[in-house]
């Protein structure tokens, strides 16, 4: 991934228009940034990131409150001081009456304590409420603009992102009906749930697709070279697929799922209403294993390929470790699973699985292989040579003697 110089926000200047000074004070505190500056408008021909900034000006206006110190530098109306930052609408009845008196008016005379019998003479029962409700904090000393979204009052890109999606803006668009939470609450590996919720969400980058997306390719199938690929075709039409579906004795529940339902989404959310939790995992897994050997590249010519995995059961506390050697035509040629009667950590379990595969087929000596392991970690170990004295470090340290000693023409690769 391309790694992008980080922004220093202490030493970063931002321009907001129309924003008094005592706000862009208050602006520069939130964000932690140098200044706030100016009262520029968008101007004619703005760049991309000048246009970005003054877009980004309701975010900021959206996540500020003021927390109450005397009340004085700010109005009773179109400032976010009440409870959660929300506002007292200046066109509400009677608003011309309070328009130019601070927060400070509604509070008794020499006490941070506020005047109930002023603010019900002066507002309607909602509004009245609204203000009673908000706390007033007499440690607080001085009136300051303070970012809602954090607890420490300090502006992030998170809370910032978190608050665009749940307060700012509308994303009601983007969110379908559908059984989702029977995804998530699948006893499955993350990378198994995301499969199955890209297949069910319609992002999964099969050939059409992409052709949707303007990607230039093939529409036929990667695998069968056959038909439209799309996801429908990949899980339930694909031969390969159904054999697979056949095998793991789902394939009659799906056929009824498939005639009662429109969609391959509403077909997987009826199949998790109805089906066990057992079944659901293993309807989970041989989707993620189904893309998997969508994806999988052949080695060259002459070459093999070994797929190492482990599996981890906190339920039967084991540690399993799966591992397949394909030839290069795609085509299987040997598979070994082993376990242990006890659960290791994912990183000393899938060191262990590259271990073990090559010490299976250096006994059987072979050469020429292509090791893939899905574990980054494991993968950067083994060829970064460091000096680690855990338990991971000795695994890596046993697989880095034992290719080197055993193994002329191979590699260890990383794959997703």
């Amino acid at each position: 991934m391309r790694q992008h110089p980080a922004i220093s926000l202490p030493k970063s200047e931002i321009y907001c228009s129309n924003v008094p000074d005592p706000m862009k004070q208050n602006i520069t505190a939130i964000l932690g940034v140098r200044a706030v500056l100016g009262t520029a408008n968008i101007g004619h021909n703005p760049s991309y990131v000048w246009r970005s900034i003054l877009r980004a000006r309701f975010l900021v206006c959206g996540g500020a409150r003021w927390s109450i110190g005397t009340g004085s530098s700010f109005p009773i109306l179109n400032e976010p001081w009440l409870l959660n930052g929300s506002r007292i609408d200046g066109n509400i009845e009677g608003a011309h009456s309070i328009r130019d008196f601070a927060v400070n008016s509604l509070l008794e005379e020499n006490s941070k304590r506020w005047n109930e019998h002023l603010i019900r003479q002066v507002f309607s029962q909602d509004i009245a409420s609204s203000i009673l409700n908000t706390p007033l904090v007499t440690q607080v000393q001085h009136d300051k603009l303070i970012w809602k979204a954090e607890k420490n009052g300090k502006y992030s890109v998170r809370s910032a992102y978190r608050l665009c999606t749940d307060e700012l803006i509308d994303t009601s668009y983007l969110r379908r009906p559908g059984y989702w939470s029977g995804i998530w609450r699948l006893k499955v590996p993350l990378k198994v749930r995301n499969i199955f919720w890209s297949v069910c969400r319609g992002v999964l980058p099969t050939r059409v697709r992409l052709r949707d997306k303007g990607v230039q390719c093939p529409l036929s199938c990667v695998s069968c070279d056959a038909y439209n690929e799309d996801v429908a075709h990949l899980l339930f039409k694909y031969p390969f697929a159904i054999q697979v579906w056949q095998m793991s004795g789902l394939w009659h529940e799906i056929q009824q799922a498939i005639t009662s339902s429109n969609s391959t989404a509403d077909i997987l959310f009826y199949l998790l209403q109805h089906f066990t939790m057992e079944q659901s995992q293993v309807l989970a897994a041989s989707i993620w294993s189904l893309w998997k050997h969508r994806n999988l590249k052949r080695p060259s010519q002459g070459r093999f390929k070994c797929n190492v995995d482990a599996c981890f059961s906190v339920a039967s506390n084991r540690t399993g470790i799966c591992i397949c050697v394909r030839d290069d035509e795609g085509a299987f040629v040997l598979a070994k699973t082993i376990s242990f009667d006890v659960v290791h950590s994912v990183h000393v379990g899938e060191a262990l699985g590259l271990y073990h595969a090559m010490e299976w087929l250096s006994d059987m000596l072979f050469d020429n292989v292509d090791f893939e392991t899905d574990s980054k970690t494991t993968h950067d170990a083994f060829h970064a040579h460091k000096d680690d004295v855990s338990e991971f470090g000795y695994i890596i340290a046993a697989c880095q003697y034992l290719f080197t000693n055993q193994f002329i023409n191979s590699w260890v690769e990383f794959t997703r």
